[in-house]
């Protein structure tokens, strides 16, 4: 590791003693570890980098949670979507169909039309709240997986 190696050091000097002699050179220092200082250092960074992999694991197992919570919530929308138009709208609009052909005919009365009418107005708001809750989750999915929604 870079940290255990001495760091050597490359000087000049220039100095005089008793006013006549003049002297100058270059000086190579070359530390000795005695005391290992920058172990700790060493153990510092080991310990972040051992944090950071911790932080990025659990980043990673955070996104997979939500790829498969959001992928469960798109499944269960698509399927009450196709519930909702399959078992409740399209029986209300035949229904109300024969209805309306009822009244045409003069078999049924206006109240009892408006009654079926409302019934078919009811099927189609679940549907459309049914339709809101799988665009919410296909959204949803979209930006779990990464995709712009």
């Amino acid at each position: 590791m870079k940290l255990a190696l001495p760091n050597p050091t490359i000087s000049a000097f220039v100095g005089h003693e008793q006013n006549t002699e003049r002297f100058a050179g270059i000086a190579l220092s070359i530390p000795l570890p005695l005391f290992n200082r920058r172990k700790g250092e060493a153990t510092a960074i080991a310990g972040r980098l051992a944090q950071a992999r911790n932080r990025l694991q659990a980043t990673e197992l955070n996104v997979e949670q939500e790829v498969h919570d959001a992928y469960g919530r798109y499944t269960a929308a698509l399927r009450a979507l196709r519930v909702s138009q399959e078992d409740v709208v399209a029986p209300a609009r035949e229904s109300f169909g024969l209805l309306e052909a009822a009244f045409n005919a003069g078999k049924l009365d206006l109240l009892s039309l408006s009654v079926a009418e409302r019934q078919s107005f009811d099927a189609r708001m679940v549907y459309l709240d049914a339709w809101f809750n799988y665009a919410a989750a296909k959204t949803s999915l979209d930006l779990a997986v990464g995709e712009s929604a």
